[in-house]
This record gives structure tokens, sequence and C-alpha cells, in this order.
């Protein structure tokens, strides 16, 4: 109960006055009463108003890692009430990582899935849902929304919980020749970056997911993302790899 009291408390702040230090503090607290405790519903909350911190800062990378984590902790809990406003962020940070249709697709999930819970918008994300409309339109035509908006509505929320979880996040470079495949590929994330950053620093995939506030699951997965794209299969490859390219 204090760990959702202080999230309320952040999330009031955080939309009311900006990001700024005095309206975190509380949040990062209820996470970490959230995890002492044990909490899956609590720690999934909390990292919904974390992802909502770092989306008010421009960082979309990191806004769609929390989110993502939020939403599997609550999928394991069955706590579907959060359901309809995680869809919705998730739409926002694709459109803003250049994957307009997709994120239209989230977008009429996210309605469909507020409408059978009767859930509605706040003043604060609707705002945010407008503008990413707008950004939507702006690169979709009339036609190609429609559609995409049908499919995302047209799906159950389990289809929807699946395709929120299993899409890209950001639109991939496309690779000018043949002879740069590899360097593209080979591009990171800022969030990658910033694990590699912290495993040349000797941290554990623990150690980094407590420094990131992330899961280890989380991390693993950002590992095995930079494994892939640097062609590496141990932690001292990726650090050396990392190392030639100018990274660390």
């Amino acid at each position: 109960l204090v760990s959702l009291a202080l999230q309320c408390l952040a999330r009031t702040r955080l939309w009311a006055y900006g990001p700024d230090e005095i309206a975190r503090d509380p949040n990062v607290e209820s996470l970490a009463l959230a995890r002492q405790a044990g909490s899956r519903h609590a720690a999934g909350t909390a990292l919904t108003t974390a992802g909502d911190f770092a989306w008010r800062r421009a960082d979309a990378d990191l806004a769609l890692d929390l989110w993502t984590e939020g939403l599997e902790l609550l999928r394991d809990v069955g706590y579907w009430r959060g359901f309809p406003g995680l869809l919705l962020r998730l739409g926002w940070g694709t459109a803003a990582g250049g994957l307009y249709a997709t994120a239209a697709r989230l977008l009429g999930a996210a309605e469909i899935q507020r409408d059978l819970i009767d859930f509605p918008l706040r003043a604060y994300e609707m705002r945010e849902h407008a503008l990413t409309l707008t950004t939507i339109r702006a690169h979709l035509s009339s036609d190609e929304l429609r559609k995409e908006w049908s499919t995302g509505g047209a799906m159950d929320r389990q289809a929807a919980l699946a395709f929120a979880l299993s899409t890209p996040r950001q639109k991939q470079p496309e690779a000018v020749s043949a002879s740069n495949d590899r360097a593209s590929s080979g591009t990171l994330t800022p969030r990658e970056a910033e694990v590699l950053r912290l495993v040349a620093d000797g941290r554990t995939n623990r150690e980094i997911a407590v420094v990131l506030v992330l899961s280890p699951r989380t991390v693993k997965r950002h590992m095995d993302n930079i494994f892939d794209k640097l062609d590496v299969s141990s932690r001292a490859a990726a650090t050396m790899a990392a190392q030639r390219q100018g990274w660390l």
C-alpha cells in the first residue's frame, strides 16, 4: 500500500510539474519497496510510472524498456486493469522509433481494450495520444492508418499482449550495400550501449539490473542482442569489440 501511494504521488507530480528529481524520488522508493516485498503488481505499476518519467525526459528507448517490463510483471499476476494504458504507451514509443504502422495497430488494440473495461484516458494521456496520432498521420495514409487501427482493434487480449511483447521497437536502418550489412546490424541502441558499458566495468546482470532499474531477464535480453549484433559469444569479447569500435 505504501508503494502504491508513493506511485500516485510521483505520477501526480510528474504530469503536473514535469520530470524533476523531487517528483522522481517517491517512485524510486516505491519500486524499491515493491521489489523488497516481492510484489509483482506494485513493481509492475511502479515500472509504468518510471517509464513515464523516461518518456517525459525524451528517452523513448528507456521508456519502452520500463513499460515492457511492467507489462510482463502485470501479465504474470493477471492484473489487466493497467493493460490498455501500457498498450497506449507502447504505441507512443514505437511511433517515436519510426514504426508508425505498428504504433497504429497498438493504439487500435488499446482503444478496444479500454472500452472493454470502461477505462477512460487521463488528461495527460489524451495529450500524448493526440501528439502521437499527429505523428502517425504525417507518415501513414488514411487508408493505412485505418487498416492498422482495425487490425489492432480486432485482436483479443492475448493476441494484443503477444503482439505488444514481440514487436520491434525501432525502425532498423537500411544497409546501403552488402559490404556494410554487418556494420549496420552491429549498431547498438542507446540502452544496449549503456548495458555494455556496465559489462565493461565488470558488473553482473543482476548488478546491472539494479543500476538501470530493470529485471535480470530484461538485462539478459539486451545481452543477447549485443552478442548477436557484435557476432560474439562472451562478455569479454563484446567488451573488446566495443573498444575496437571506440564505444568505450
